[in-house]
């Protein structure tokens, strides 16, 4: 676009200037013109005059030769100036050219300005659609971190609470053996406490017996 506009700059500098050398080309053809014609009158229009000298027949010849240079220069002038109306026609239909291309850019950029502002909401929609479902993450991702260390907090207190237990368990089947073995020294010692309360028991009833014999005996 930029450069659109300095081309643009460009050309109407150069139509400027092509201009103002028409002009000046004119009003150097005008006084040529003019000083041709004065020449011719004062000149070439008077009766030759029988005897005149030298000097002023060279200056009707200047004067023929100035003439014919300024047919001359008046023709290299207007083919000048047709060349230049040429190319100033040129640089118009160039100008008008780059000002519909020009119009084409402007409705094309302002279709990509439309374009771009509608992505532009699109994606400030986007950011924030993203914000929230970031901020949602963020919360689930605590309340993960929450649950993980819970997690841990409770398989914590489960391996203190087993390794309890299982100090529980070695304790009471200590406290077991122990009291196995207590109640096996016990049954042994009343075991033989009832072996020698029978051996007592049958020794007496023996003696009771031989008493009865002996009585019944004495008796008869």
């Amino acid at each position: 676009m930029k450069a659109l506009n300095d081309k643009l700059r460009e050309l109407t500098d150069m139509l400027e200037d092509r201009k103002n050398a028409n002009r000046l080309l004119a009003t150097e053809n005008q006084r040529l013109k003019k000083m041709c014609a004065d020449l011719q009158v004062q000149l070439l229009d008077k009766p030759t005059a029988r005897g005149e000298s030298a000097a002023l027949k060279s200056m009707r010849d200047m004067a023929r030769q100035f003439q014919n240079r300024e047919q001359m220069t008046a023709a290299a002038a207007e083919k000048l100036v047709s060349e230049l109306m040429a190319q100033n026609q040129l640089a118009a239909d160039e100008m008008q050219q780059l000002g519909d291309d020009r119009d084409g850019l402007l409705a094309e950029l302002r279709t990509t300005q439309e374009a771009l502002s509608s992505a532009s909401t699109e994606v400030a929609a986007y950011r924030e659609q993203l914000a929230v479902m970031t901020e949602e993450k963020e919360t689930v991702m605590a309340e993960k971190e929450e649950q993980t260390r819970q997690a841990q907090q409770l398989d914590e207190q489960r391996q203190q609470t087993i390794m309890q237990l299982e100090g529980e368990v070695e304790a009471l089947k200590k406290q077991l053996i122990e009291r196995d073995a207590a109640a096996e020294a016990a049954r042994v010692a009343a075991e033989a406490a009832l072996r020698s309360q029978k051996a007592a028991l049958e020794a007496e009833a023996l003696l009771q017996r031989q008493a009865a014999v002996a009585q019944a005996e004495a008796q008869a």
